[in-house]
């Protein structure tokens, strides 16, 4: 598990391996409410929203990221 469960919180976005984002819409214990994007950026809302455990959350995804990753280039 790659996310301590207890660090996950609304507003925050995390990768997955396949480079799924998911942003947290809300979360109460011991459910984590999120929506999701693909790799391409976009702006919110993203999908329609999914809840699952907070533990399940936590393994199935790898860390936190900006919501606008994979950052565009900046040159």
């Amino acid at each position: 598990m790659a996310v301590d469960p207890k660090a996950i919180a609304k507003g925050k976005c995390y990768v997955t391996a396949t480079g799924q984002v998911r942003h947290v819409i809300k979360v109460i214990d011991p459910d984590v409410t999120y929506e999701v994007r693909g790799k391409e950026v976009m702006p919110l809302p993203w999908s329609s929203w999914i809840t699952t455990l907070r533990a399940t959350f936590a393994q199935a995804v790898d860390r936190e990221v900006p919501w606008n990753y994979p950052a565009p280039d900046s040159n």
